[in-house]
């Protein structure tokens, strides 16, 4: 699945009539700096925790925070489970990033930081699984969109894209603990038939280069064809509504499987250890079929791809069933508020029939997407979550930490004590600082995440451990409740302790125009350290200037920035931000280098 646009309105037909496919925004494109001179407009606040969101590999567990490398074992299938070398069960729970070239925009977080902010429990994520799309649109450099010609890239520009975008995506997920899942991300419409020599060759070309390339690394999992859509039964013809089970749709999946199976054969003959998904037509919809017609191949997976399509219901029948008997990867689902129909849903109807699938069946998933732009977009431009489906999803497995919903872990449904001393040690015209204790009767080991209420609304919510919030985006001189409630590995609620706090009047004092925020304020020596920025100019005025100093003569521009110091020591970083209006203020923070 690719996004739909934000900027063009360009929808074609999707399986059955009134189902239309999404497509990727014409975005532009930025340089791709690195460490200390990246020049990001990107908002992640350190005070504000969005919680996992994945809990993947819940079956067991290989590590508790993601800034601690955790061990990624080899995976095996053994019948419908993917199981690691000690026969543990695995389950694989995560979430889909962008290209990484597109990653490298102006305007988004390069993909490392990316990456480490979707598997960092200290910022409220776990995701443990990464699905990386990757373009022939980007890999050939055709700019935005995702027409690309077929074949869509030289062997040249396949290795240029592998070495500078791809290598520093697999070294982080295994920096982080996380597996990551290759995508080969071919589009319809307006890519090649899936039986088509055009398309034969570059698929060939892709898993000539990639696939031998991390056959080593045991984090690694390939996933052959993103969506290979065309043709099935029906296509073109809205009034030919053929369904998944239909005898058509069977005999479509057989020609599939017979055009597929020498490019499964082409990756295992250069990775013989690395998991192989495996999608099929219609957008990956035909998952069904799978089971009685499996690929030829170990450790063979299954992928599908399902969103608010009516056509796909019950999901039990088209994923569910077929799980067990086959490992299934739903790497594409969600649902957004607005788009297509087959888009568009809400959290009491389509939310809940994901999550009724995932609590009967064993299936793996990642959730699209965990991104601003490409739809459903799970994320605002200040990467926090801002949609339905991204807070259920961030929400459900936060409550179950990183046990399976199934395995009865934190079964004590008897809810915490309220935090206590809920107040507000710093305000300005836009934002409020909270700050509290937590419940008498727990210890934060006892407690998985607290949520901050604004107006009795949750805003955010803050991994245990961290006892303040910043609230932003808030009117000057008004008054606002805030609360703060604590919830337990079991998914119990306490009560909301809450605090009334009015913001400060417009008054074009010296409020700071935009705040830092660093990823730790305590770090090593050599230890990156990322820094990011909050708007908090209003209305009336923009930024048009962002000036960084280190502390030990190192200087930088721009929304986001990282830095590793060579000595220990204290240094104060200082961003001097300028408007449009010519006003101009300095925050500070001080990182302790030990």
């Amino acid at each position: 699945m690719t996004d739909y646009p934000q900027n063009i309105e360009r929808t074609v037909e999707r399986g059955t009539g009134s189902n239309t496919e999404k497509r990727q925004s014409t975005e532009s494109r930025g340089g791709d700096g690195r460490d200390g001179h990246a020049s990001r407009r990107v908002f992640v606040k350190s005070t504000v925790g969005s919680v996992a969101l994945a809990s993947g590999l819940q079956a067991v567990s290989v590590g508790e925070a993601a800034t601690t490398t955790t061990e990624t074992p080899w995976l095996h299938r053994e019948g419908n489970r993917i199981r690691d070398a000690t026969g543990n069960e695995v389950h694989l729970r995560g979430v889909n990033v962008v290209d990484p070239k597109r990653a490298a925009a102006e305007w988004r977080m390069d993909i490392e930081p990316l990456i480490e902010l979707a598997t960092d429990s200290s910022q409220g994520w776990n995701a443990r699984i990464i699905r990386l799309p990757m373009q022939p649109q980007d890999i050939g450099d055709h700019g935005p969109g995702t027409a690309a010609p077929t074949p869509g890239f030289t062997e040249s520009q396949l290795e240029t894209y592998l070495e500078t975008y791809v290598d520093p995506a697999v070294q982080t997920a295994e920096d982080v603990g996380a597996y990551i899942m290759l995508d080969y991300h071919r589009h319809y419409p307006e890519g090649p038939d899936w039986d088509s020599p055009e398309l034969d060759e570059e698929i060939r070309t892709f898993w000539n280069h990639v696939a031998p390339r991390y056959s080593d690394r045991s984090h690694v999992i390939y996933e052959l064809y993103n969506e290979p859509t065309t043709p099935y039964p029906g296509a073109g013809d809205p009034t030919d509504e053929v369904g998944v089970t239909d005898p058509r749709a069977e005999e479509n999946y057989l020609y599939w499987r017979e055009t597929a199976q020498p490019w499964v054969d082409l990756i295992r003959s250069h990775a013989s250890r690395n998991l192989v998904v495996i999608g099929s037509p219609r957008w990956s919809q035909f998952t069904y079929w799978a089971p009685k017609h499996e690929f030829q191949g170990d450790n063979l997976a299954y992928a599908g791809h399902v969103y608010a399509h009516e056509n796909l219901r019950p999901l039990s029948t088209h994923f569910g069933e077929p799980s067990e008997e086959v490992p299934v990867f739903l790497s594409e689902f969600g649902y957004g508020e607005e788009g297509p129909p087959y888009l568009t849903g809400t959290t009491d109807v389509e939310g809940q029939q994901f999550l009724d699938l995932f609590d009967t069946y064993d299936i793996h998933w990642q959730v699209w997407c965990f991104d601003h732009t490409w739809s459903p977009a799970m994320l605002n431009r200040d990467h926090e979550v801002a949609s339905p489906h991204g807070r259920l999803f961030k929400n459900r497995l936060q409550a179950t930490g990183t046990g399976d919903p199934s395995n009865g872990s934190g079964s004590d449904d008897t809810p915490p004590a309220p935090p206590s001393n809920v107040s507000s040690p710093a305000q300005t015209r836009s934002t409020v600082d909270l700050a509290w204790e937590p419940p008498s009767d727990s210890s934060d080991g006892d407690l998985d995440h607290y949520s901050v209420y604004v107006e009795g609304n949750v805003n955010q919510q803050v991994a245990a451990g961290t006892t303040a919030a910043t609230v932003s985006d808030l009117s000057a001189n008004t008054s606002y409740q805030f609360g703060v409630s604590a919830i337990d590995a079991s998914g119990s609620e306490s009560p909301v302790a809450t605090v009334s706090v009015e913001t400060t009047a417009d008054d074009g004092s010296s409020d700071p125009i935009a705040t830092l925020s660093p990823s730790t304020t305590s770090a090593s020596v050599d230890e990156r350290i990322t820094f990011s920025v909050t708007d908090t100019s209003g209305t009336g005025r923009w930024i048009t200037d962002l000036e960084w100093e280190f502390g030990d003569g190192t200087t930088a521009t721009g929304w986001w920035n990282a830095h590793r110091y060579d000595s220990a020591g204290a240094y104060t970083v200082a961003l001097t931000t300028t408007t449009n209006t010519g006003d101009e203020t300095v925050h500070e923070v001080t990182i302790t280098v030990s």
